[in-house]
């Protein structure tokens, strides 16, 4: 190593510290330590400029789902953006406390089902004996010849049976609302940058709306393949949950009229967004870098919850299929 590159080293780890490189390796050993995946450094496309951006990461859990004869995956993405500040804190205007659950209703998490897209599709476009809106063997190999579609339609799916709700989530109906975000100046630094809430809640927004539709496009195939499946294993349907997820290294507050400024662990950050090719009216939550071990536990424990809960009503849905069975044999 040259003398000029030795001078190099010390100059370009403080560059380093000042970005949010450490904050996203952190970010990404602490998702791992709680047992999700990630694919770093994701790309989507931003169809308001039509160009591809990365966001941080995407992070994915799943849990397989066996309940009779049907096998489904519950599987929940993370949609996340990393920001860091020493400069300024963040600070939500929150409603006041009597109002805060009114306002909660106003807005959305988003839940992506394939499995009731499958539903609508198959018993829309395909072959009654190609109903794959279940992946049963009761379906595929009992049901396909002897029960029309419109009696199918009479089964409840996942969305009718309301198992996969916002108030499932701890985050959601625990979380303190923020109606909008200022950035309070909190260092003699005077250089001036864009708004960092703004560009990582659209940010974060883009990148899940981009993933909600490549996965709406594989559903075809994942169609085709629970009609004629291969085994167990291949293409199993799959219920998804995207949650954007914005991860803070900085001061987080929350401010309102009668307590002043409150330090907050999590905000529910309120996001509309209205362009040619966008439309959403979102609650993101952003989390303390150091809450995020704890968000991760308290989102697992909600997300085992769900799969039990839909173990309970696969196993109903089961006892649907016989009863149809036997009222038609």
């Amino acid at each position: 190593m040259t003398d000029s590159n030795k001078d190099l080293k010390p100059f370009i780890e403080s560059q380093i510290e000042k970005t949010g490189f450490p904050t996203e390796l952190e970010v990404m050993e602490r998702i791992s330590s709680k047992g999700w995946d990630y694919v770093p450094a994701s790309i989507y496309c931003d169809y308001d400029e039509n160009v591809w951006r990365e966001i941080d990461a995407i992070a994915f859990d799943c849990l397989k789902v066996v309940a009779g004869e049907a096998i489904y995956k519950l599987c929940a993405d993370l949609v996340l953006d990393c920001k860091k500040s020493s400069d300024h804190a963040w600070v939500f205007i929150a409603p006041p406390k009597n109002k805060k659950d009114g306002w909660r209703r106003l807005f959305n998490i988003d839940f992506f089902e394939p499995i009731r897209i499958a539903k609508q599709s198959s018993l829309n476009s395909l072959p009654t004996k190609n109903q794959p809106w279940l992946n049963s063997k009761l379906v595929r190999k009992k049901l396909s010849n002897i029960i029309r579609p419109e009696k199918i339609t009479n089964l409840k799916d996942f969305q009718d049976l309301g198992l996969i709700q916002k108030e499932n989530f701890r985050y959601f109906t625990e979380g303190r609302i923020g109606l909008y975000g200022k950035e309070i100046r909190i260092s003699q630094n005077e250089k001036k940058s864009r708004s960092q809430i703004f560009e990582s809640l659209l940010t974060v927004n883009k990148a899940l709306s981009y993933t909600a539709r490549i996965d709406a496009g594989l559903m075809p195939i994942q169609i085709t393949s629970l009609s004629h499946p291969k085994s167990k294993e291949d293409f199993l349907a799959t219920i998804e949950i995207l949650i954007p997820l914005i991860v803070f290294d900085g001061a987080l507050y929350s401010w309102e009229k009668q307590d002043g400024a409150i330090e907050q662990k999590q905000i529910l950050a309120r996001s509309i967004y209205r362009s040619e090719h966008y439309n959403w009216s979102r609650l993101v939550p952003i989390v303390n870098v150091d809450y995020l071990p704890s968000f991760l536990d308290y989102l697992n424990r909600d997300l085992s919850n769900i799969h039990e809960s839909i173990i309970r009503e696969l196993k109903k849905c089961d006892t649907q299929i016989q009863n149809l069975v036997k009222a038609v044999i």
